[in-house]
């Protein structure tokens, strides 16, 4: 089974991507800003995929993805609101392999995920 880190500072989307992630199989890790999700990536060496929003407090997901991909091969796919082109170009040149637009449809956010981590 996978192993997915959600980094998001809102408990909606949280629980949310939690119940969708879950009931299709997946095992979750919650990381509530940057700071947070970088800690539990050096604690957790079987994390395949995080999914983290760009817009948080104490370190932002463009500046987590960057410290994640420098310390570690993982693939980081952005989830946000924001889906101008220039926030997709800054996202990709952070490091981040894809990018989700918020509202999301859950089969799609599990098709998804689910090529995401075959190819891990």
């Amino acid at each position: 089974m996978a192993k997915i880190m959600i980094v998001d500072d809102s408990s909606t989307i949280i629980h949310q991507l939690e119940f969708i992630l879950q009931s299709g199989g997946y095992e979750v890790i919650i990381a509530r800003d940057g700071l947070e999700g970088i800690k539990k990536l050096e604690e957790n060496d079987d994390i395949d995929l995080v999914i983290s929003d760009i817009n948080m407090p104490n370190m932002n997901g463009f500046d987590m993805v960057k410290t994640m991909t420098s310390k570690k091969n993982i693939k980081v796919y952005m989830l946000s609101t924001e889906g101008d082109t220039r926030m997709i170009k800054q996202a990709k040149e952070s490091g981040a392999k894809g990018y989700i637009i918020k509202p999301f449809n859950p089969d799609e956010l599990l098709e998804i995920v689910g090529k995401a981590t075959k190819a891990a």
